[in-house]
Order: structure tokens, then sequence, then C-alpha cells
């Protein structure tokens, strides 16, 4: 089992092929192959069929991590949200969870 992370979502959006890019702030270590997550947010979890690793340009030059999000809406990801690894022990009791909705 790969570790514990967390990714808080600053910005997202729509890419080619229908897929969702977030930009955020990563703590912890995430494997860059692709694996399933979860969204959380607004009390609700979201499954994520895969999460994959990603890098973004930015102004100024650089790169940061960004992730692609594959089997999710956009408005499944707001500001403000979390993704984590699925089954990652970290889930509250109680919260309901959704399953990957169709694009």
């Amino acid at each position: 089992m790969d570790g514990s992370w967390t990714y808080r979502v600053e910005h997202a959006f729509r890419i080619a092929g229908g897929d969702v890019a977030v930009l955020g702030e990563l703590s912890g270590v995430i494997p860059h192959r692709g694996r399933s997550g979860e969204i959380r947010a607004n009390g609700v979890v979201i499954q994520v069929a895969e999460v994959a690793v990603e890098f973004a340009r930015v102004t100024g030059g650089g790169e940061r991590i960004a992730l692609v999000l594959r089997g999710v809406r956009l408005d499944q990801v707001p500001v403000g949200a979390t993704i984590h690894p699925a089954g990652c022990g970290e889930s509250r009791p109680g919260l309901p969870v959704r399953e990957q909705n169709p694009t």
C-alpha cells in the first residue's frame, strides 16, 4: 500500500478527453503511477477511477504538481476539496459516498 497523501484543490479545469485537472497543494508523497482515489467536499466522498500525477508549467517559470482525475465531472471538484488515495483509512464515518458519475 502506498503512503498517505492529501491534495487540497485550489483550481480545477476540464482538459482534453473530458478528464479534470487540478492544481493545489500536496501534503505527503503521491505515487507517480495512477491509482484510484477519493474527492472529499461538502460532506460527500466521491470515488475517482484514477488519479494520475502530471506537472503543469506555471507563470514565472517552473512546474507544479497537478493531478489528472479520470471518471469525474468538473462540478464534482470544487475549490477547497481534498483528494486522497482510495481506502486510505482516513474516511470519516457517516460521510455519504457517491460512486463515480458518467461524464
